[in-house]
């Protein structure tokens, strides 16, 4: 876990989100433990957790949009109230 490192800001953009009310959803390729070893290991605290082998998502995977459409549906938004940032 320590040769990951978030990128620049997150921790306090998170913060700010968080302290605004606004949801933050994560759409992630990992498994479901690591997921959430990191999001615990960072302390980042996430409203919708949408990951490769999660029970409740059977979609295709991230590369479509269709992980981001269920987060949507999981932290009751509409697709007009979420703004979608990638890592690449």
């Amino acid at each position: 876990m320590q040769e990951i490192r978030l990128f620049n800001n997150v921790k306090s953009t998170f913060s700010k989100l968080r302290n605004e009310g606004i949801k933050i959803s994560v759409v992630t390729s990992k498994d479901y433990q690591n997921a959430l070893s990191m999001l615990k290991y960072f302390k980042l605290e996430v409203d919708c957790l949408i990951v490769s082998n999660s029970p409740l998502y059977k979609g295709k995977n991230k590369s479509f949009d269709d992980p981001l459409l269920f987060a949507c549906v999981q932290t009751h938004i509409t697709i007009d109230e979420s703004i979608f940032v990638g890592d690449i």
